[in-house]
């Protein structure tokens, strides 16, 4: 997703948004200059030539190692609108070149094309994001002495690109590593808070907490959620959810067990919750649902598995969990949290940590509960009741598309399914 603040609106003034191509030629013709965040290009990249590196591959892995930023083709250092032709822009020729030069693979790279009819001329945009995965190595052919295959590991020096020394490339994998390592503890808190806010600590009561938080932190001043827009997200994650679903039949959704508390979202830290009456207990009821959406992006959606699915004799001496539930909430909270990524204009992978959790102490095993063919839910035959669900972690991108969406959602679903010997059937 491209970005809305770049050193362009910062030049010009302007209002956090889509760069325009008023914005470049505005910001050219002040003289903005090229900086660690903005090189102006004047010809579209080019092929290696002679033993050099793929200038393309390099220039980007620089812009991502540094803060990321914007490289602009079509306007020269010195400033001269040369503009480009549009039909010579090849993005998916430059995708590869980065698939093929730059480790590790860069995502989330976004090429614009934009045109002033009035002027009849077009730049090409290419919006580098700073990467959690720096450093990023570009792999090439070296010249001199004998020809050999070789890789450096480039970054940007304010107007210019450099390279690395050898202690430079190490402080960059250790803040990688830190970096990678403050997330997942961030992560697994964030879940862990989840738990203890809505499982009880009494009952045989059994929950699915899915928990979602931006790999790259979102900057506190990137602006909050309003209240009104809770709804809205809400009712377009459930619509979502719906078309990413490959069986329809008797499914039964569970966002809508939050009823009209969707529309009075409580105010949370740093956050906005809907939940419904989840420590009732009282199992007739609407199901216990909790949904935390952050203004940092994170978002938590737990959901009791359990609740009007135990059998009509009384209490089943396991923690029953609702095979179906489980593999709805799993696209449910997927569309939940694109669609808050979306409407916060974040362009960070999104890290994920599932899992089941039930009181703390319990020496209860966990039992699936499957749909028969009356259409009651029972324990599954083929069943293993394990005492312990391991979690699962993974990652999303806020604008995936349908398949990318389905296969997240499954693959959550099967993860914690699978240990029951049970798949996810929603999403085939």
């Amino acid at each position: 997703m491209a970005s809305t603040w770049t050193r362009i609106h910062e030049h010009l003034g302007l209002r956090p948004g889509p760069l325009s191509v008023e914005n470049v030629l505005d910001a050219a013709r002040d003289g903005l200059r090229e900086a660690d965040v903005l090189d102006w290009k004047g010809v579209l990249p080019q092929p290696p030539r002679d033993g050099a590196w793929n200038e393309f591959a390099k220039d980007v892995a620089a812009m991502a190692n540094t803060r990321g930023g914007l490289l602009i083709y079509g306007v020269s250092d010195d400033l001269e609108l040369d503009g480009i032709d549009p039909a010579a822009a090849d993005v998916r020729k430059y995708g590869q070149w980065l698939r093929n030069h730059v480790r590790p693979f860069l995502v989330d790279v976004d090429y614009l094309v934009l045109t002033s009819p009035s002027e009849q001329k077009s730049f090409l945009v290419v919006d580098v994001p700073a990467s959690e995965f720096a450093p990023h190595s570009v792999t090439g052919t070296a010249a001199r002495d004998k020809d050999q295959n070789a890789f450096v590991v480039p970054y940007r020096d304010h107007d210019h690109t450099a390279w690395m020394e050898e202690h430079q490339i190490a402080r960059a994998y250790r803040e990688r590593f830190a970096g990678q390592q403050r997330h997942d503890q961030a992560l697994s808190a964030l879940w862990a808070a989840a738990r203890d806010l809505v499982v009880e600590p009494v009952g045989e009561e059994a929950w699915v907490i899915f928990a979602a938080q931006p790999i790259r932190p979102v900057p506190r001043l990137a602006g909050e959620v309003a209240r009104v827009d809770v709804a809205v997200i809400v009712e377009k994650a459930f619509a979502a959810a719906v078309e990413i679903r490959t069986t329809r039949g008797e499914v039964v959704p569970v966002l809508y067990n939050a009823g009209a508390n969707r529309n009075n979202p409580r105010v949370g830290l740093r956050s906005w919750v809907v939940s419904n009456a989840v420590a009732s207990g009282d199992r007739d009821a609407l199901r216990g649902v909790y949904v935390q959406l952050g203004h940092d992006c994170s978002v938590v959606f737990a959901v009791n598995v359990s609740t009007k699915t135990y059998r009509e004799d009384g209490p089943t001496g396991v923690h029953v969990v609702n095979a179906e539930v489980v593999d709805v909430a799993a696209g449910e909270f997927i569309a939940l949290a694109q669609e808050l990524g979306r409407h916060l204009y974040i362009e960070s992978p999104l890290g994920i940590h599932a899992g089941l959790a039930a009181r703390e102490g319990t020496a209860l095993a966990y039992e699936c509960a499957t749909r028969d063919g009356l259409g009651h839910f029972t324990a599954s035959r083929s069943s293993r009741k394990p005492r312990r669900i391991q979690p699962w972690t993974t990652e999303i991108i806020p604008n995936g598309s349908v398949e990318t969406t389905r296969g997240a959602a499954e693959e959550l679903a099967s993860a914690l399914l699978n240990q029951f010997g049970v798949s996810s059937r929603l999403y085939r």
